[in-house]
C-alpha cells in the first residue's frame, strides 16, 4: 500500500519548548501527541512525507506546491533562532504531481511560489518527526479559496502519483479548529466554533469525510479555523481506502482547538469513493434544482450555456415573460459550484433596455469574467447553481445606521474606488462589519469616508 498512514496536526508554536517557556505545559496533551507523530512516523519509515499547511503560500483559485531542492526554514520570528530546517524536496514527486495536474487542467502547480522559506504550519509539525525520523523527502503545498471538493480532488491525484512512483507515503495535514471557542479566543467566543469542532471531530473519529463536504462555506469561514480545507486533501489522498481512526489529543487553550489524530490505512474500500459519491449527488442535486427554477434563473442558466458552448449572446426568447421587457432594472448574477462561489457579478443600476436584457448579459459576464475564478467551461455547467438578485430602491444614506445587512445592500464609492456587497451574507451579523467588509473590498482605508448607499433586492 503506498499511502501509509495520514495525521491531523495542529501548529501552536509555544508546543516547543524554547519557544513556550513553560506555556507547553498548558497544552501538554497535545505536546505529547505531537511526539507520538513522530515516534509512528518513524516505525513506518516513508520515503516522502506530503505535508499540507493551511499557512503555506495560498491563492483564491491556485493550488501553490513548493519547488527546489531544499526546504529550509527558522522559528526565529517566534523566539527560536536556534531552531532551523533543512528537509530535502522530492523533486520528482512534485514533477509528475504537476505534470499530473496540467493534464487533468487542475490549478496546482509551482509557477506562481514568492515565498521559498517554510511556514509555521510547517515547521511545528516537522519540528517532531525530525526529532525521531530524517530518512524522507519532502512535498509541501498550501490549501486555496476553491471548493472543498477540488481539494479532494487534489488529493485524489497525489494518491495517484504515490501510487505510479510506488513511493511510502505519509501524510500530515496541518491546521487547528476553531478560534473562538472561549471568550478568550483570539477571534472572541462563537456558538459556531464550538459547533464546528464538535462536528469535525465526530467527522474524524468515524473517518467520515463525505461529511467534509457538508459544512458550508458558512460555518467554516465564521467557525475562524484553519484545517478544514487541508483535511479535505488528506481525505482525497485516503480516497477509497478502509481506514481506521486514532484520535490522539484533543484540547481548547485559550479557545482554540487543538486536534491530533492518525488514520491508520487498510486495504481497498469501493464504499469510501468520497469524490466520486460527492459527483452524483451534486449532478442530482442540480437536477432537482432546476426543476424549480423561475424564469428568471433560468433565463440566466439559458444565457450561461449558451456562451460558454457557442462564445455567441443568447437572443430573449419570446416566451418571456412581460414584466422582463416592460422594466429595468440592476440586477446581479451569482453561481456556484460544489458548495463554492464561482462567479458573481451585476451592477446596481440598469444599463440594458430592459430586464431580461441585463439578466443575459450579467449572467455572461459571471461566468467568464469574474476575476476571481476561470472561465466556467462545458465540464462545469452541469455543477453550476445560479441565483438573480434583482436591485430595488437604491438610495444614499448617511450613516451605518441605516444599514441592516440582513435587509439591505450596500454600496461603497470613494473616487474610482467602489464595493457592493449583496444582503443575507451569514458571515456578516452587524451593519458595522458589513461596512468594514464593502470598504475592504474597495480598497478603501475603514478611517476614511466615503459615499454609502443601500439597496433591496428580489431573489430568484
Amino acid at each position: 500500500m503506498s499511502i501509509l498512514a495520514a495525521f491531523i496536526t495542529p501548529h501552536p508554536v509555544t508546543s516547543i519548548p524554547e519557544i513556550g517557556k513553560g506555556e507547553e505545559d498548558i497544552i501538554y496533551k497535545t505536546v505529547a501527541s505531537l511526539e507520538r507523530v513522530g515516534k509512528r512516523i518513524a516505525q513506518l519509515e516513508p520515503d516522502t512525507i506530503v505535508l499540507i499547511s493551511a499557512h503555506a503560500e495560498s491563492y483564491s483559485d491556485y493550488f501553490q506546491i513548493s519547488d527546489g531542492d531544499v526546504a529550509i526554514g527558522s522559528l526565529a520570528r517566534f523566539g527560536g533562532a536556534n531552531i532551523t530546517f533543512r528537509n530535502y524536496y522530492d523533486r520528482r514527486f512534485v514533477k509528475a504531481l504537476c505534470e499530473m495536474c496540467e493534464e487533468e487542467g487542475f490549478p496546482a502547480g509551482i509557477d506562481s511560489e514568492v515565498h521559498h522559506y517554510l511556514d509555521h504550519g510547517t515547521m511545528i509539525p516537522l519540528y517532531f518527526i525530525n526529532q525521531q525520523y530524517r530518512a524522507y523527502n519532502l512535498v509541501r503545498l498550501g490549501i486555496s479559496g476553491t471548493s472543498l471538493h477540488s481539494h479532494y480532488r487534489l488529493g485524489e491525484l497525489i494518491k495517484k502519483v504515490s501510487n505510479k512512483l510506488g513511493r511510502k507515503t505519509v501524510v500530515v495535514a496541518s491546521g487547528d479548529l476553531s478560534h473562538c471557542l472561549t471568550h478568550d479566543a483570539p477571534y472572541g467566543f462563537n456558538e459556531m466554533g464550538v459547533k464546528y469542532d464538535t462536528r469535525m471531530i465526530k467527522s474524524l473519529e468515524t473517518a467520515n469525510f463525505m461529511d467534509l463536504f457538508g459544512f458550508g462555506e458558512d460555518l467554516i469561514d465564521i467557525s475562524k479555523q484553519c484545517i478544514h480545507r487541508a483535511a479535505c486533501i488528506m481525505a482525497g489522498i485516503l480516497d477509497r481506502q478502509s481506514i481506521e481512526t486514532k484520535i490522539y489529543s484533543y484540547e481548547k487553550p485559550q479557545g482554540v482547538g487543538l486536534c491530533v489524530a492518525e488514520f491508520v490505512t487498510g486495504g481497498m474500500d469501493a464504499s469510501r469513493a468520497f469524490g466520486d459519491i460527492y459527483r452524483s449527488r451534486q449532478l442530482m442535486e442540480v437536477d432537482r434544482v432546476k426543476q424549480n427554477e423561475d424564469e428568471y434563473v433560468k433565463l440566466a442558466r439559458q444565457a450561461i450555456e449558451n456562451y460558454v458552448k457557442t462564445s455567441t449572446k443568447l437572443r430573449i426568447p419570446s416566451n418571456i415573460p412581460s414584466e422582463m421587457l416592460g422594466e429595468s432594472k440592476g440586477v446581479f448574477v451569482t453561481i456556484r459550484q460544489n458548495g463554492a462561489l464561482r462567479g458573481c457579478l451585476g451592477s446596481t443600476k440598469p444599463i440594458a433596455k430592459n430586464l431580461a436584457q441585463e439578466i443575459i448579459t450579467n449572467a455572461m459576464k459571471a461566468a467568464t469574467e469574474d476575476p476571481r475564478f476561470d472561465e466556467l467551461n462545458e465540464e462545469d455547467l452541469p455543477y453550476i447553481f445560479i441565483s438573480v438578485d434583482v436591485i430595488y430602491d437604491l438610495i444614499e444614506v448617511k450613516s451605518v445606521t441605516d444599514l441592516d445587512p440582513k435587509i439591505y445592500g450596500v454600496v461603497v464609492e470613494q473616487g474610482k474606488r467602489h464595493a457592493t456587497l449583496l444582503p443575507g451574507l451569514a458571515s456578516v451579523t452587524t451593519s458595522e462589519e458589513q461596512l468594514a467588509l464593502a470598504k475592504r473590498k474597495a480598497g478603501i482605508p475603514q478611517n476614511e469616508k466615503c459615499r454609502l448607499y443601500r439597496f433591496s433586492v428580489q431573489h430568484h
